[in-house]
């Protein structure tokens, strides 16, 4: 939600760690819908912020570890909590005591921590939930979060960035094919590995290889929207493959048209924008 992409922004998480942005929330009860845009605010923006929680989760972390004074660990299991005379003094770490003047438990809704202190409360009736990723085909997802009501169930639709997860991660960034790979038919693959390779370059100058993580986000922007175009064209170009008549067709209409086709193969050579800027 918008307060919360803020408070990213203030902890220095550009973009509220990326995402798909979404203007409000719609309910659906049967034919009714009720939407509910984001009111305006000078301090919080009126957009919110869609991101896989495990994106979210490594962009706090990687944050949290760069902090000066602060100490990260990965891979490691607490126990528990370290009681003694009544009160946290710490956690148990691999049979271990590590001991603090406070302990912040975040664990979740089922926390190991709440439970071994007693401090459970019982809940009136349960709720189980469920999750699913589909890839939407042809179309945007819409930039709201859905919710569906119905007698006994809810349904939560929320948008999600198509691209956060194919060419990057952690230490690594991939390039051409690796990154992405569409189909060879509009020609156009090496020259956009080299033009991306290029621009890579040009972050590892200008922001430092020790830094990477904290720019790959960024890159993976620029590369989109350089590849944006291309990428359109050889769908297209898919597409009319898949249909016999239609592509006789276009090729028809493109032999009549030289400059049409000419400014078609500047798109998948690099050397043009599909659509006037």
């Amino acid at each position: 939600m918008p307060a919360g992409v803020s408070a990213l922004q203030r902890l220095g998480i550009a973009d509220g760690a990326g995402g798909a942005p979404f203007h409000g929330v719609r309910y659906h009860v049967g034919a009714r819908v009720a939407v509910g845009r984001f009111p305006a605010s000078t301090e919080h923006g009126a957009v919110g912020r869609a991101q896989r929680r495990l994106v979210l989760d490594r962009c706090l972390f990687e944050r949290a570890a760069a902090t000066p004074g602060v100490t990260a660990h990965q891979g490691v299991a607490v126990e528990g909590p370290l009681v003694e005379n009544g009160r946290v003094t710490g956690v148990v770490v691999g049979g271990t005591a590590v001991r603090a003047p406070l302990v912040v438990a975040a664990d979740g809704a089922h926390s190991r921590f709440r439970h071994r202190l007693g401090l459970n409360v019982p809940e009136p009736r349960s709720r189980v939930g469920a999750r699913r990723h589909y890839r939407l085909s042809g179309r945007e997802a819409p930039a709201w979060v859905d919710i569906f009501l119905g007698p006994s169930r809810e349904f939560y639709v929320t948008p999600l960035a198509a691209t956060a997860r194919e060419g990057f991660a952690p230490g690594v960034v991939l390039l051409g094919d690796a990154a992405g790979f569409i189909d060879p038919i509009t020609g156009g693959g090496m020259a956009q590995a080299l033009v991306t390779s290029e621009r890579l370059a040009e972050f590892i100058v200008s922001k430092g290889e020790d830094h990477a993580d904290a720019w790959l986000p960024s890159f993976e922007r620029e590369r989109n929207a350089l590849l944006r175009d291309y990428r359109l064209l050889t769908r297209g170009v898919l597409g009319l493959a898949r249909r016999p008549r239609l592509a006789r067709a276009a090729l028809a209409a493109l032999s009549w048209t030289p400059p049409l086709f000419s400014h078609l193969v500047g798109v998948s050579a690099g050397t043009r924008s599909l659509l006037p800027i």
